[in-house]
């Protein structure tokens, strides 16, 4: 678990339909990425190595379960 302290920004156009904005860190966050870019990378590298359901059991023994379509993905 990664505990991150960014801003977080105001709209003050009516207009606007985005209220708050979030600050990202760059190579650590992305828009609305559940996963840091590190984590996304090596699930990407089980999945290709391993295929989907083997690279779901591998990230359970690892402590960062995914499944196995989002191991293939």
């Amino acid at each position: 678990m990664i505990r991150a302290r960014v801003r977080r920004f105001f709209c003050d156009n009516p207009l606007c339909s985005r209220r708050t904005f979030a600050e990202q860190v760059a190579g650590l966050t992305v828009p609305h990425g559940h996963r840091t870019l590190l984590l996304r990378r090596t699930l990407e590298a089980i999945g290709l190595a391993l295929g989907g359901r083997p690279g779901s059991r591998l990230t359970q023994e690892l402590v960062a379960e995914a499944s196995r379509t989002t191991c293939c993905a």
